[in-house]
């Protein structure tokens, strides 16, 4: 698990999808990824699935075969 919050909103696009790779790389197989609430990588990313919980959002490393 990776909690990042309030911190990517800091970043420029490419910086973002960088980061957010290096999650992905750093994360086990279906590890998650938590952001602030502000935060949102729907739009720059492929690598995770955006998973809801009750008051929570976050993501979870997609696992391909």
């Amino acid at each position: 698990m990776i909690v990042c919050r309030n911190v990517l909103i800091y970043f420029d696009m490419e910086s973002r999808k960088k980061v957010i790779k290096d999650f992905h790389d750093a994360l086990t197989p279906e590890g998650h990824l938590i952001l602030g609430k502000t935060e949102s990588i729907f739009s720059i990313n492929e690598l995770f699935t955006l998973v809801h919980y009750p008051q929570t959002i976050f993501y979870r490393k997609e696992v391909h075969p």
